[in-house]
Formats: structure tokens, C-alpha cells, sequence
């Protein structure tokens, strides 16, 4: 799974979780187009954030025990070739390995 996709998901998994409406593990992963063992894993990765995520076997959905925000985006931007050289300052810089010119660690 692309890095995007899986942004787009866990968007996805975050907003259903949100309004209360995942329905049990197996409908939520057919909705969500992935295997049930990914939906765990996407439901790890939401905990790892500090989600507290809970599932409730009488609403029949995944649900939030308090208040959760959760903003995901990945944004891509080509830098133009005179923005590259801004950002290095035009110049370049290499390391010489230890014992070269005298035995010296010398930055240039």
C-alpha cells in the first residue's frame, strides 16, 4: 500500500470512528477496500498517536472514548533548480576521512 493511500485511509478509518458509524471489523475493511488484519494495523497506527479508540459491541462500531483530532496530509512540491541552490547557499561541502592530510578530520 502506497504512502498515500494509506494517508487517504486512516482519513478515512478517522472520520468513520469519528461519527460513530465503522459497523463491525468485517463491513468497515470491505467499505475501506483492506483485509481486516490491515484494519488492525491502521487502528494500531491511530493508537500509536494516542487515539483512544474502543470497540463497542452494542452500537456495533468503533468509537472514540473522548475528544480525537487527527489531521493527516502529505503535501509534494517540485523546487526549481535556482530555489536548490538558495536553500544550499551555492556551495558544496564533503567530509575527508580520518588520517588524510596529516592524520586531520578536515570539513571542506
Amino acid at each position: 500500500m502506497s504512502i498515500f493511500s494509506t494517508i487517504e485511509r486512516i482519513n478515512q478509518l478517522h472520520s468513520l470512528i469519528k461519527t460513530g458509524k465503522t459497523g463491525n471489523p468485517k463491513t468497515l475493511a470491505t467499505h475501506l477496500s483492506i483485509s481486516r488484519a490491515t484494519l488492525y494495523n491502521l487502528l494500531n497506527e491511530l493508537k500509536t498517536f494516542g487515539a483512544p479508540i474502543i470497540y463497542s459491541r452494542a452500537q456495533k462500531s468503533f468509537l472514540y472514548t473522548r475528544e480525537f483530532n487527527l489531521e493527516l496530509k502529505c503535501t509534494i512540491e517540485l523546487i526549481e533548480t535556482d530555489e536548490l541552490t538558495r536553500i544550499n547557499g551555492g556551495g558544496y561541502s564533503f567530509f575527508l576521512p580520518f588520517n588524510f592530510l596529516d592524520g586531520r578530520n578536515i570539513l571542506l
